[in-house]
């Protein structure tokens, strides 16, 4: 009987099997879990993940809504990492729709002038061949999978523009990501000369803003923005 009863509740929540915990999300006073039936602007109905067979709990993320604290938009069974108020624990600061940050997300990058002898340092000097080829962009992207892995795209291939007096910015090699409370760590790797993949370096992020198709990062102290693909 008690069996049944949760298996009710399970799909009362959502018809998507439960996931496990990610890896890549750290503890301490977060909550991994699961959008329920019921949920609103003031109130989310959750069930924590893995599922232990326990009823759904509710936090007030009416805070949260009111301070843009709420990363996503949560709806009946989408994963969140919630971050439980340390004086209310029936209050939440922060909540981040990790299914809204899944996939492909791709931003502009623009070329520089590489430093060359005889290159004058007022741009409104060069010549306008060199000012159009200075306002020509390229899409790198990045690409978040469920299993905490993640693939930069774009920045690698040869330039046609290497023997040209401008250069575009190389792009970071992420590899994994992961959630420490609100930050969002993205992490570097690069391969060694054995062929092996090693993760060299960590950036931090911080969300901005975050919605199904639009999203922007604080990478570094820099703000970059997002456009889902």
């Amino acid at each position: 009987m008690m069996v049944s009863a949760a298996m009710l509740l399970l799909a009362a929540c959502t018809s998507q099997p439960i996931p496990e915990t990610p890896v890549g999300v750290e503890q301490g006073r977060s909550i991994n879990a699961l959008v329920c039936e019921g949920s609103n602007d003031t109130l989310l109905i959750y069930l924590t993940t893995p599922y232990d067979g326990s009823d759904p709990d509710t936090l007030n993320v009416l805070w949260a809504w009111k301070n843009h604290r709420i990363y996503g938009i949560p709806n009946v069974g989408d994963n969140v990492v919630v971050l439980r108020n340390d004086s209310d624990s029936t209050c939440a600061d922060v909540v981040i729709v990790t299914e809204d940050l899944m996939g492909r997300w791709g931003f502009e990058t623009f070329p520089s002038l590489r430093q060359m002898a005889g290159m004058p340092a007022d741009t409104s000097l060069l010549p306008d061949t060199l000012k159009q080829l200075l306002k020509v962009s390229r899409e790198y992207s990045i690409n978040f999978k469920n299993d905490h892995t993640m693939l930069s795209l774009g920045g690698r291939r040869r330039s046609k523009t290497e023997e040209m007096p401008i250069e575009y910015p190389q792009m970071k090699q992420y590899t994994e990501w992961g959630l420490d409370e609100d930050r969002l760590l993205l992490y570097v790797s690069a391969v060694d000369s054995t062929g092996e993949i090693n993760v060299t370096g960590v950036d931090t992020a911080s969300f901005v803003m975050l919605r199904p198709d639009t999203m922007v990062l604080r990478i570094n102290g820099e703000e970059r923005g997002f456009s889902k693909k």
